[in-house]
């Protein structure tokens, strides 16, 4: 096989010429247009620049492919293509449409540390890697997924994850996908849940929102609780004196952190009278706490847990 380097292509390169030549740091400023073709040997660019759109969809490669360390600056195809063999892009850079869809692969695909630009997008619709697919340090993020099949793509790359046992990837995934799932569905308590989960903890992933979430609303339903709840409240509004304010503002530090324990007892509150408001809210707030130190658990376990 021979080896081309450092080439700048402005001719279109023949299928030939493709079986029959390793390609290395060249640039290519036509259209590679390569469809419904039959590799049976080895297809290998290294470092290359293509300007243009490549084409290889509907093809069968019974080798390896690598494309490896080059950058896509138009549109690639590969869909309704067969990977019999190994196939890598690693380190790859893609900067527009990148089709997978409906494409079939039957030994390991490399999508390794690959780059996404911010026009870049990703569609494996209908796609299926016998295998498995390595997606290592890629940064690929929920925008880069094409908007037909947001929640498909999502889905797809989060089993090929778990499959390499690549936890870390398959969270951030499972991350997309809930939020895939947020904007296109139309049942509106799903919507709610799906929203509540989002907000509370970002579908299970993210521990500081999650103890975000149980300072703000229990700062919110104590506050309620305390103005709206009590016949008697400690204090009054007005300044009286220093000695005054600092004792009501330890009394309500006192009963914020009572009202923060969800299996609080009534009887802990003391000579405060509930009314029927104050009953509510208490109800209330031991929900939307309990709600946020579960989301809090399951954020802390994403490492250990099973999706």
């Amino acid at each position: 096989m021979n080896t081309i380097t450092g080439v700048q292509s402005l001719c279109t390169i023949s299928v030939n010429d493709i079986k029959t030549s390793r390609y290395e740091n060249c640039t290519f400023r036509t259209k590679i247009d390569c469809q419904n073709e039959d590799f049976d040997n080895d297809i290998l660019f290294s470092e290359c620049v293509f300007k243009e759109d490549v084409d290889f969809s509907g093809c069968c490669f019974q080798k390896r492919v690598f494309f490896y360390k080059c950058k896509f600056e138009k549109d690639i195809n590969f869909s309704f293509t067969k990977f019999e063999g190994f196939c890598n892009f690693a380190d790859s850079i893609f900067y527009e449409k990148c089709l997978f869809s409906f494409s079939n692969a039957l030994s390991l695909m490399n999508f390794s540390d690959v780059e996404f630009k911010t026009n870049a997008k990703l569609d494996l619709h209908c796609s299926h890697f016998e295998k498995y697919a390595n997606f290592d340090n890629s940064n690929i993020e929920y925008i880069h997924f094409d908007n037909d099949y947001l929640r498909e793509n999502a889905r797809l790359i989060k089993h090929y994850c778990i499959k390499t046992n690549d936890k870390v990837m398959a969270f951030r995934f499972h991350q997309y996908e809930m939020k895939a799932t947020l904007k296109n569905t139309k049942n509106y308590t799903d919507k709610l849940i799906l929203k509540l989960n989002q907000i509370s903890s970002n579908f299970g992933t993210h521990w500081v929102r999650a103890m975000s979430f149980i300072f703000y609303s229990s700062i919110f339903s104590f506050t309620l609780f305390y103005i709206l709840g009590i016949n008697n409240a400690p204090f009054q509004w007005g300044w009286v004196s220093f000695e005054s304010f600092f004792s009501a503002f330890s009394d309500s530090i006192k009963y914020y952190c009572i009202i923060l324990n969800p299996t609080h007892s009534l009887r802990d509150l003391g000579e405060l009278h509930l009314n029927t408001v104050g009953y509510i809210l208490d109800v209330l707030s031991r929900i939307l706490i309990s709600y946020g130190l579960y989301q809090l658990i399951i954020s802390y376990q994403k490492f250990s847990r099973n999706i």
